[in-house]
């Protein structure tokens, strides 16, 4: 698979969330529909969080600074809530729709070039991120798990808004219906 594959790959699979984002204002987005779920924003922070773990694991044989998301996004992304499989942090719903938007814009942008950098290097196939549950994914294996990573929690974000009736005639699973 060729680097611009996996850019619209990805990219596709965040636009359906970035769709609730901007038919939701801030309210909306807040509110939870019971006290177990994440709010909307709360799942967006959380790919937010994903993106810069995640993307770093996969950009770090490249040994350079200016593709350590970590170290350029960390402190942006962190909240006081308890980690995820020991990485990632639990989302806290404190950050705001444009600067969740902001930082999504500006890690893609770094990640993309270092994609680029990592396939001359590298090749795409030989990506890896180490997931705790799934142990080591590599090339397609793992633009499979961040798509599905992805779509499912705009489904669990959808789905919030759909409860909560903050949208609507909207379907959560992307099927336009006018009787909904």
């Amino acid at each position: 698979m060729e680097l611009e594959e996996y850019k619209s790959i990805l990219t596709a699979a965040r636009k359906p969330f970035l769709d609730l984002l901007n038919g939701c204002g801030a309210p909306e987005l807040t509110q939870k529909p019971d006290e177990e779920s994440w709010c909307s924003i709360e799942t967006f922070q959380h790919l937010v969080q994903s993106d810069v773990y995640h993307f770093a694991d996969i950009l770090r044989p490249l040994n350079e600074a200016r593709f350590d998301l970590i170290t350029l996004f960390g402190a942006k992304v962190e909240s006081d809530s308890p980690k995820i499989f020991e990485t990632i942090p639990s989302p806290d719903g404190q950050m705001a729709k444009a600067g969740l938007l902001g930082l999504q814009s500006d890690i893609y942008e770094i990640f993309f070039e270092g994609l680029g950098s990592y396939a001359d290097q590298f090749g795409l196939n030989n990506s890896t991120l180490h997931h705790p549950v799934f142990g080591d994914l590599r090339g397609l294996q793992w633009l499979n798990f961040y798509v599905f990573h992805d779509w499912n929690h705009y489904i669990q974000g959808a789905v919030s808004a759909k409860q909560l009736g903050v949208i609507p005639n909207y379907d959560p699973y992307g099927v336009s219906n006018p009787n909904i």
